[in-house]
């Protein structure tokens, strides 16, 4: 398998210049990013991506390595959370909730519709194991309406930093 180098830096349209700049140099630091398939990727239209959630930086190291701006889908629950909040006004994240799944289902397939990339962790939650979660229903659905082609993306070598649940343990 061929690993293609990323750019350093690449503008994406949902966070402020300087938040952008300041989330990848930092990632950099910290990760080594290397991308496999990016070919597969359209160059433009909705396309939804759907992603295995082993760390709570797997949308920054998707987001490095992918050529356009991403949506996620991310539980409605954290917007409780002042910065959490703060966090999803600035990357233009679509909230999801197991009380209201349609509202969040609806904002993924506009925003595919409108052709955005959207990007969904069909596990519904991080791994605790490090291994692939089961799959929860509804990616499916979003896809159908939108008629958004699937891209799957596999996360590896996150798992055991101290942003996952290695070892029981955040942090």
């Amino acid at each position: 398998v061929a690993f293609m180098p990323t750019p350093i830096f690449r503008r994406r349209s949902y966070l402020p210049l300087h938040l952008e700049l300041v989330a990848s140099l930092v990632a950099r630091i910290l990760y080594r990013v290397r991308t496999s398939g990016l070919e597969n990727l359209p160059p433009n239209g909705g396309v939804l991506i759907i992603m295995n959630h082993i760390s709570y930086v797997d949308v920054v190291a998707l987001q490095l390595v992918c050529p356009r701006p991403i949506r996620f889908v991310g539980h409605k629950g954290l917007r409780r959370n002042a910065f959490f909040n703060w966090c999803f006004e600035i990357s233009g994240c679509i909230g999801i909730s197991a009380e209201q799944p349609r509202e969040g289902m609806r904002g993924a397939v506009n925003a595919l519709k409108a052709g955005e990339v959207v990007c969904l962790c069909p596990e519904g939650h991080i791994s605790r194991t490090g291994q692939l979660m089961e799959i929860q229903r509804g990616f499916e659905l979003i896809a159908r309406q939108s008629g958004a082609p699937v891209l799957a993306a596999a996360l590896d070598g996150l798992w055991g930093s101290i942003f996952s649940f290695a070892g029981n343990k955040y942090l």
